[in-house]
């Protein structure tokens, strides 16, 4: 699992009363038994406003070493 932390920002649009949240990024390598995990346990957690899981095709998909270079290059801006 790799974490990108991407912040406090401005939403596009009011989210039950809020006009900022906070933004991460998370990829994750697993079957669908471990979305419906993760899902069941955000739709759980009431500091969570919104999700969403975006399925990667196979030409899309980078390796985890990648993604977390991608991490570290922007945690030193």
């Amino acid at each position: 699992m790799c974490i990108r932390d991407r912040g406090m920002r401005r939403t596009a649009y009011e989210l039950k009363r809020f006009h900022e949240a906070y933004y991460i990024v998370m990829r994750f390598f697993g079957d669908s038994s471990a979305k419906d995990e993760i899902d069941r346990q955000l739709k759980l957690t009431d500091e969570v406003l919104r999700h969403l899981f975006v399925r990667l095709e196979d030409e899309e998909k980078a390796s985890e070493e990648e993604f977390d270079e991608s991490v570290v290059e922007e945690a030193s801006d």
